[in-house]
């Protein structure tokens, strides 16, 4: 009786052995299915990720482009302002000119 017992002690444990080594292949596939997503999930992130930077990027260098705009338009409103006043002047000195002229035709006649 007592080796009867222990047989069907032996198939039971034999039948559990059994049945946890399926459902640790169970798992492992399950794990390696979860790694194999995971790794497409980190991919897919990385790749989101891309255009994200690059608009930041992209952004930054339109930031500084339109700085250098703005001392350029800087400059050249300094050099429109001088070359106005430079216009000025040019035009006083002419109107002196052409007074003195008048009043040396004017002598002369």
């Amino acid at each position: 009786q007592q080796a009867i017992a222990l047989a069907r002690q032996a198939t039971q444990l034999q039948a559990q052995v059994l049945q946890l080594r399926e459902e640790l292949e169970a798992k492992t596939k399950s794990e390696t299915a979860a790694q194999v997503e995971l790794g497409k999930l980190r991919s897919l992130v990385d790749v989101a990720g891309q255009p994200y930077g690059y608009f930041i990027g992209m952004v930054q260098d339109k930031d500084q482009e339109i700085v250098q705009l703005k001392t350029a338009q800087a400059a050249l409103q300094a050099s429109h302002d001088e070359l106005l006043a430079e216009n000025d002047a040019l035009h006083e000195d002419l109107e002196r000119l052409v007074s003195q002229k008048q009043e040396v035709l004017r002598m002369k006649e």
